[in-house]
């Protein structure tokens, strides 16, 4: 998807648009973009400790377009904000799972998006888990459902001096390798998702063995502009086969999260 909107904007504004990679694994995105022979003109791997050459980097480009597109770990909690200071109309926002691409404009056009609002919709909530007190109150079974698991109003989370809202438990499966899908979502009232952090593993066990899992998002500009919006936690089994899940927790943390990972 994002080699896609890469390409899209290549095509579209060529030698007028400044394009900006941040995926930890570029060799991964390149090898779509390698076929189209579209490469963008920076590449992040990391999050950086000094933001003051990436801002002024920014305020120094001549292009009057600028696009963003990110995956996986690298998630650009203050980038937008900076590259705002130079370019603050947003032509463009599409976000995936565990992906998202922006499109800025230096001049103000005949018409921008919605930014608070992501365009993608996200599966539909199923019936829910089924308790087995048979093995433990706290462990079900999970069928291929993407239902709320936590919410609460996100007022009540940003007083808290902590900011990051982390996700951990156990899982267990019948099958030898299983796919665990995690995330976090902003909705305000209407229902209508604002911000979304996805994460997607593949855990293999061995029969009878317990794995841990774990997803965590920090609370950034976005989350204080999200006034009565509720936050939701979600985590379910896209393959539908049987998994059980215990010990589930989410609290809050503080400092900087490793967005995606599993044990």
């Amino acid at each position: 998807d994002l080699a896609y909107w890469i390409t899209t904007w290549e095509q579209i504004y060529g030698h007028d648009i400044y394009q900006i990679a941040a995926a930890n694994a570029p060799s991964y995105l390149g090898f779509y973009l390698d076929r189209t022979r579209v490469e963008p003109d920076e590449y992040i791997q990391d999050i950086p400790d000094d933001w003051t050459p990436f801002r002024e980097r920014i305020k120094n480009l001549s292009q009057p377009y600028l696009s963003l597109s990110w995956s996986n770990q690298v998630t650009p909690i203050e980038w937008i904000e900076f590259i705002k200071e130079s370019y603050p109309y947003v032509l463009h926002r599409r976000y995936y799972f565990n992906s998202e691409t922006w499109l800025f404009s230096r001049n103000k056009p005949e018409q921008t998006v919605n930014e608070d609002i992501l365009e993608k919709k996200y599966f539909n909530p199923a019936q829910g888990w089924q308790n087995d007190p048979v093995n433990d109150t706290a462990y079900y079974y999970v069928q291929d459902e993407y239902l709320a698991t936590f919410e609460m109003p996100v007022e009540d989370l940003i007083q808290h001096p902590s900011n990051i809202l982390y996700m951990h438990g156990d899982f267990h499966s019948t099958a030898s390798s299983c796919h665990l899908h995690m995330a976090f979502s902003l909705q305000d009232n209407s229902g209508q998702t604002l911000h979304w952090e996805g994460r997607q593993s593949q855990l293999e066990c061995g029969e009878d063995t317990i794995c841990s899992f774990w997803h965590a998002m920090r609370f950034t500009f976005k989350s204080f502009r999200c006034t009565g919006a509720t936050i939701k936690a979600y985590i379910w089994n896209p393959d539908a086969c049987s998994v059980g899940i215990k010990n589930l927790t989410l609290e809050l943390r503080s400092g900087n999260p490793v967005i995606y990972g599993a044990d």
